[in-house]
Order: structure tokens, then sequence, then C-alpha cells
């Protein structure tokens, strides 16, 4: 680790376990501090823990910035939410607030944990009234790129709703979306961002860890994901009643993710020295460099990482988990020949909308347009695990080091 990424996480460490003290900065780079912590979705903390030392640095007006935006869309993010369940409320429509909206009340300073939305679950039959509510009555606009999860933005503000709170396919072939489709039986009614509504919950505890470890593993199993996500499992432990963790372990183990759990806590331990409540085995040196590293490379959730090149293939053939030839054909017949819920969503094939028997147009259309207008870009996405077949491999053992 470079000095820099060293005290960053000694300074995120501090923040987990109240500590507030001063720090010599001298032979610090400020920028690449900053730059760490912007990739990180973390500019606020790191400068709520080091502005009484930052003086006249270079790089000072750029963590006060961070700071007072993070601030800024938090006040912001309350008033939209507050709007929201306003009118839900009026059409009888109870939803569910998870993740960040959540998570930060959990932090010393909630208004500093950033975040890139707002996460709402409703129930499937209030989808379409609550998209009319978020498009004609509050004046949202619409994406959709899946059936789950529609997107709304307004400005530079994003709420996504949710038709379930998990939806993704793991290796490991659990069924999760049906096993967190269940948070309905395991929320309460609560305050977010100091709002109460009778409508409005949020989820146990409890039941919010095993989310969360089964997100991080998401987000390994994709692209990767920050500092961020291990600092909300820090938080949300300390909340967590003690009697409750045999609880958790052993859904952990139900849900396969008991010894995936262990690294991630492991982790949380090593670089932000705190005790968590479920025991870590001990983290090979090799893999925890290269977890260290692609965590300082990936930013908040892995864009922009090109080590990531890869990770789309290689979540393929581990869930087929045969041979990597007969995984691969499978991979390129899908690309060729996406399926019928997926094309739904691309909206210059809307025509295929309730006719799925005018796939055959809509795919021979797409290949026409690949070929003429990206042809190059097609190519390299379709042959992506036959050239970078290492890389493929590579990631593939990554995965299998988490004990996924």
């Amino acid at each position: 680790m470079t000095f820099e990424q060293t005290f960053f996480l000694k300074c995120m460490g501090d923040y987990c376990n109240h500590i507030n003290k001063e720090y010599s900065l001298n032979n610090l780079d400020m920028d690449a501090l900053f730059k760490i912590a912007k990739e990180q979705s973390l500019g606020g903390i790191l400068y709520s823990q080091i502005q009484k030392d930052i003086g006249h640095e270079v790089g000072e007006n750029a963590y006060q910035k961070n700071l007072i935006q993070d601030v800024f869309f938090s006040i912001n993010r309350k008033y939209l939410l507050q709007e929201i369940c306003e009118e839900f409320e009026k059409n009888q429509i109870s939803f569910i607030c998870f993740k960040g909206s959540v998570l930060r009340n959990y932090y010393p300073t909630p208004e500093l944990r950033s975040m890139g939305d707002i996460d709402i679950l409703i129930h499937p039959e209030d989808r379409e009234k609550s998209d009319s509510i978020m498009v004609d009555i509050l004046g949202y606009k619409k994406y959709v790129d899946n059936h789950d999860v529609w997107t709304y933005n307004i400005r530079q503000f994003e709420i996504e709703v949710h038709t379930h709170m998990f939806y993704e396919e793991m290796p490991n072939h659990y069924d999760y979306r049906t096993y967190f489709d269940s948070i309905w039986n395991h929320c309460e009614n609560k305050e977010v961002f100091g709002l109460k509504y009778p409508n409005m919950y949020i989820p146990e505890e409890p039941f919010h860890f095993l989310y969360l470890i089964a997100h991080v593993a998401k987000h390994i199993l994709n692209k990767g994901i920050g500092f961020r996500a291990y600092l909300d499992l820090v938080f949300l432990t300390k909340r967590i009643d003690e009697k409750k963790w045999c609880y958790i372990v052993d859904e952990l183990e139900k849900i396969h993710l008991l010894d995936f759990s262990r690294n991630v806590l492991g982790l949380c331990e090593n670089w932000f020295s705190v005790k968590m409540p479920i025991n870590s085995e001990k983290i090979d040196d090799l893999f925890y460099e290269e977890v260290i590293t692609k965590t300082f490379k990936d930013g908040t959730f892995g864009l922009s990482n090109t080590q990531n090149k890869g990770a789309d293939p290689a979540k393929v053939i581990l869930s087929e988990n045969k041979n990597y030839w007969i995984s691969l054909i499978k991979y390129i017949i899908r690309k060729l020949f996406p399926p019928y819920r997926d094309m739904q969503l691309i909206p210059w094939y809307s025509f295929i909308d309730g006719k799925p028997w005018l796939m055959p147009i809509a795919w021979i259309y797409r290949w026409l347009y690949c070929i003429i207008h990206k042809f190059e870009y097609g190519m390299d996405i379709l042959l992506e695990p036959v050239y970078e077949k290492k890389k493929v491999i590579n990631r593939e053992s990554y995965i299998h080091k988490w004990k996924l």
C-alpha cells in the first residue's frame, strides 16, 4: 500500500472507533489522498477526521467542497423522500427503505454517509400506482433497465423503486430472490431521514445485515466494491443485539454465505481495527494483498477498474460449473440471442412487447445494427472470453478465494 492508502484506512478505522485526534500530514500527497477518498465516496468522512489538521494544505478547498456536497445532498434527499412518502400514503402504498437511507442513521454523522440514490421496495401490485406518482405527480424521469428495479431521476437525484429486494442469480444457485422477498415479515416502522410515516418501513437489523452480505457478494461477483460497504457493515453490527448473532450465523449458513461473510468481516477487522461479532478465519496473505489492492482500484463499485474486464463471462462460467469452452459457447449464444425479458427493456425493440414471437426479427435487426454501427465494439463484447481467457480464469480463481 502507498503511504496515502495506509493513512486513509487509519482515518477510517479511527472514525469507526470514534477516535478524534490530531494527525501529522507531513509527507502526505494531499491530492492523492483526496483522490482516494473521492473514488471511495468517503471524502466527507475523511475531511471530518482531518479538518483541524489540514490548515492551508493543498486540497483543502476540494475536501471542504466534498463535505458540503454530502450535507447538501443529504438535506435535499430528505425533502424528496418526504414528497414521496406523502404521495404514497395518500395512495395507500406501503414501502420499505433499505441500504444507504437507513444505514446513514448508524453513522456518527449521518449526513456524511454518501449515497448515489434512495432505494425503496414496494409490493409488485403497487408498481403501476407508484410509477404514476413518480412520473405524473412528482415529475421524475423514468429509466428502466431491469424488470425489478425502475429508476427515477430528478435533477442530480435518483430514486430506485424495487419490487424485489434481491434479483440476481449467484453461482451457488441459492434462491436469494425468494429468501429476501420475506423482508415484509422482517421490517418495522421507523424513521428515515428523520421522517416517520405509517406506511414507511425499514428492515429489521439482523435481516438487513444478511441482505448487505449478499449485496456485497453480488458486487464482488460483478465489478467489485469499495470500502464504504465495509464501513456500513461495521456500523450496522454495532446496532445488533448480541443475542441475535446465533440466528444470523444460522441464516448465513442456510443461504450459503457464512464462509464468505467470515472473509468480509475479517477484512473489516484488519482494515478498521474493530472486533466483529462473527469469528473470522485467517486470510491468506497473498489473497489479502490482492483484495486490498483491488478494493482501492475499484472505487465505490468497480466501474472504472480495467482489471474487471472478464467479470461478466467469469460470472456465467462460474454459474455453469462446467468445462470452460462449453460455458463459453453458452455465453456467446446468450449474447447473440438475448432472452425476451432482456430485449423488452430496450426501447428500440418495443415492438416485441407482448409479442414474443417477433423475437427472431428483433435479433436480426440487432445483428444488422451492430454490424453497421458498432462492429468492433460488438465483437469485443462477444469474443471477450476468448481473447481474455487468462483474465476470465484469474477472475474465476479470485471469486473462489472469496468462498463464493
